[in-house]
């Protein structure tokens, strides 16, 4: 199906539609132009914006797109977010909550193991294990900062900031 514009005697678009009968438009100065439409480029969501515009000449309206990078701050947003995700994920949660409410319980048991211990106590075999999970996730967690920290400093900040090699 042909999708057509129709265009003003001031050389504006009125109305796009499809399947128009070409014959039926009578006002003086008005004509109908097929649009070629092109489909939006590829664009990485959290980087770069996507807008387009009709631009017509006499005899056919084109769609535009154009690709813009987005703000240093919202590149770094969008880091941030991703070292987010990566934190839920460790924590083997799905809800940002969740995540929050186990690295909470983590650090207070931590903290009660690490009371034992100062306060003259020894640690079980048992303890001393959750203690070195407790502290490897606290490990992952803060690598998990650094690399995004890292990521951050980059201007811009790379296409592929996702991917698995600027991550522990």
């Amino acid at each position: 199906m042909t999708t057509y514009a129709l265009i003003r005697p001031d050389n504006s678009i009125d109305c796009i539609k499809g399947n128009v009968d070409l014959g039926a438009q009578n006002k003086p100065g008005w004509r109908w132009v097929p649009v070629e439409e092109t489909p939006a480029p590829a664009f990485i969501a959290g980087l770069e914006t996507v807008s387009s515009v009709r631009a017509f000449s006499t005899d056919k309206a084109v769609l535009q797109w154009t690709k813009v990078r987005k703000s240093l701050d919202e590149q770094k947003a969008a880091v941030k977010a991703e070292a987010q995700r990566r934190i839920v994920a460790l924590t083997g949660k799905v809800a940002l909550i969740d995540c929050m409410i186990k690295q909470s319980n983590a650090n207070m048991r931590a903290n009660e193991l690490n009371d034992k211990r100062v306060s003259g106590g020894t640690l079980t075999a048992e303890e001393e294990a959750e203690a070195t999970a407790l502290r490897n996730l606290a490990i992952a967690i803060k690598a998990i900062r650094r690399a995004s920290n890292a990521v951050e400093l980059l201007d811009p900040i790379p296409l592929d900031y996702t991917a698995d090699g600027y991550w522990p």
